[in-house]
């Protein structure tokens, strides 16, 4: 793939506060857990870019971090375009900021959106996924495109998708979203077989900005000021106005939860997620990914899918 048209927007600009005692423990001092290694290598934020290689092009990637976020890369070059935030204002104002940066360059691009500190293995599973969310959000132009992981438990911290009718492939439509349910509506929805929402989504880039528009009109007319900005040297100085009242929200609960009717909805069979936001899940991943050393085949190819998911 990687052809003209295809973007991708990564989120980096997280601080990491839930895992903030965790990752001391382990590093020895507080950084966002986008740019730590936990089971050796690789940062997170690395195997997220490792995962786009064949899918987009690094000159068509925008990594949008944390205000102060450089420093934590080292020095180290990341792929693509890097995007400082004003303020971190949660993951729907950091998905508008990489979208306002797309669409001044490319207004028919088709843009996968993933965040930075997530856990997906293995490599080529995940980038078979990639280009199909693609291929399907250029196919299907005016709906969004969602990645939904296969549960393997009851997880009341995540968010649930019901999916609804089968279409082609392995997509189906979408009956309803629920962020966070209580454990006793978590333990029914594993049973009735909803998938978990991972935020990774693909879309014409203009139409999620459309469809944005309909539900924070206040927040996206803020950003198209910033959008007609970029490229003509004063994005820095109109961006404290863009950001000076804006309201902190989440992409999922401001957008995603209202419109399942726009959604599509591809299972990830065969590839393991988490989203990393606790410890516990942190362990549990890296024992799985011990046990896949143990049991694969040693083969080059199989260790290679494995180290460096």
């Amino acid at each position: 793939m990687s052809g003209k048209g295809e973007w991708a927007v990564v989120l980096a600009g997280g601080e990491g506060e839930r895992l903030r005692e965790y990752i001391e423990r382990k590093h020895g001092r507080a950084i966002p857990k986008q740019y730590c290694s936990f089971g050796g290598g690789m940062t997170m934020i690395d195997h997220t870019m490792a995962r786009l290689d064949g899918v987009v092009a690094a000159d068509k990637t925008v990594a949008v971090i944390g205000r102060g976020h450089r420093r934590f890369l080292g020095g180290k070059q990341l792929r693509g375009r890097l995007i400082e935030q004003y303020a971190n204002r949660g993951t729907f104002p950091g998905i508008l900021l990489g979208l306002a940066h797309v669409l001044a360059v490319e207004p028919d691009a088709d843009v996968l959106i993933l965040p930075s500190d997530h856990f997906m293995e293995p490599l080529k599973g995940a980038r078979e996924l990639f280009k199909e969310a693609l291929e399907t959000a250029s196919r299907v132009q005016d709906k969004i495109i969602l990645l939904g992981a296969v549960p393997d438990g009851p997880e009341p911290d995540y968010g649930w998708i019901e999916p609804g009718i089968a279409l082609a492939g392995r997509a189906f439509s979408v009956r309803l979203f629920r962020e966070k349910p209580s454990v006793e509506e978590a333990e029914g929805f594993f049973e009735e077989g909803y998938l978990w929402n991972t935020m990774i989504v693909a879309a014409k880039a203009r139409t999620l900005w459309e469809i944005a528009r309909l539900f924070l009109p206040g927040t996206v007319a803020r950003f198209d000021l910033l959008r007609v900005a970029i490229g003509k040297g004063h994005e820095e100085a109109i961006a404290p106005f863009v950001y000076g009242a804006l309201e902190t929200s989440d992409f999922s609960r401001a957008l995603l939860e209202r419109i399942p009717h726009r959604t599509i909805v591809l299972p990830m069979r065969g590839v393991r997620w988490s989203d990393w936001g606790r410890p516990a899940r942190i362990e549990a991943s890296l024992r799985g990914r011990e046990s896949l050393l143990q049991h694969r085949p040693r083969t080059p190819l199989a260790a290679a899918a494995v180290v460096h998911g």
